[in-house]
C-alpha cells in the first residue's frame, strides 16, 4: 500500500507541479483567452470521450481481478473499443471544435493505457506514462518559449502529442476480433457507473461556460 501512495504521488504530483511551471513561462506568449479557450475544448473532447468510450477504460480495474475472465480476450476487446471510440470520437470533435481539437483526442487511449498499467499494478510502466507526457510537454514548451511562436495551433499539437506516450503503454491488438459476450458483460457493468462519471464532467464544463460568462 505505502509503494502505490508514492508512485501514485510521485506521477500526480510531479505532472500538477511540472504544469504550473510551464503555464508560467509560457502564457503570456498568448492572449489570455487563448489558454480558456484550450481549456473549454479540452473539457469538451474529456466529456465526450467519457461519454463515447462507454466507461469500458474504467472497466477494466474489476475484470482484470475475475480469474475466469481470459485476459487476452479482455485487453483485446477494451484496445478494439479504444481504438473505434478514437475514431468516433476524432469525426464528433471535429464537427463540434475544429481541426485544432483532434489533436486533443489523443486523451482517450492515453486514459486506457492508464488503467490497464493500473489494473496489472504495473506501477514502473505508471510512472513511465506520466513522465514521458511530462517530458513531452517540457519539450514542445521549450520549443515554443525558443522560437516564440504565438500560432495558438502549436499548443494543441503540443497538448494532444504528449498524451501519445499512452499509445506506447496501450493494450495490445491482435486482429480485429473480440469476445462479444465479455463485451456484453463489460457493457452491463460499464454503462450505468458511466453515468456519475459523465454528469460528473458535465458539472465541471457547465461550471466552466459560467466562469468564461459571468466569472
Amino acid at each position: 500500500m505505502k509503494d502505490k501512495v508514492v508512485l501514485y504521488g510521485l506521477s500526480f504530483g510531479i505532472q500538477f507541479i511540472v504544469t504550473i511551471a510551464v503555464t508560467i513561462l509560457t502564457v503570456h506568449y498568448y492572449p489570455h483567452k487563448s489558454a480558456v479557450v484550450l481549456f473549454y475544448n479540452l473539457n469538451i473532447v474529456t466529456f465526450l470521450t467519457t461519454f463515447i468510450s462507454l466507461g469500458i477504460p474504467q472497466a477494466l480495474i474489476r475484470y482484470q481481478y475475475i480469474e475466469d475472465i481470459n485476459k487476452g480476450d479482455l485487453n483485446q476487446t477494451v484496445a478494439l473499443t479504444s481504438l473505434f471510440s478514437t475514431i468516433l470520437a476524432v469525426v464528433i470533435t471535429f464537427i463540434i471544435g475544429g481541426y485544432q481539437t483532434i489533436f486533443l483526442v489523443i486523451l482517450l487511449p492515453f486514459t486506457v493505457a492508464q488503467y490497464y498499467l493500473r489494473s496489472i499494478e504495473d506501477f514502473r510502466k505508471f510512472i513511465g506514462l506520466y513522465l514521458g507526457r511530462l517530458i513531452l510537454i517540457i519539450i514542445g514548451s521549450l520549443t515554443i518559449f525558443f522560437f516564440k511562436s504565438h500560432d495558438v495551433l502549436w499548443w494543441y499539437v503540443v497538448v494532444g502529442f504528449s498524451y501519445l506516450i499512452g499509445v506506447w503503454f496501450h493494450p495490445p491488438i491482435k486482429g480485429l476480433s473480440v469476445n462479444l459476450n465479455l463485451l456484453k458483460s463489460i457493457l452491463e457493468y460499464s454503462i450505468p457507473l458511466q453515468l456519475y462519471s459523465f454528469l460528473l464532467q458535465g458539472v465541471f464544463l457547465v461550471g466552466q461556460i459560467v466562469l468564461e460568462k459571468y466569472g
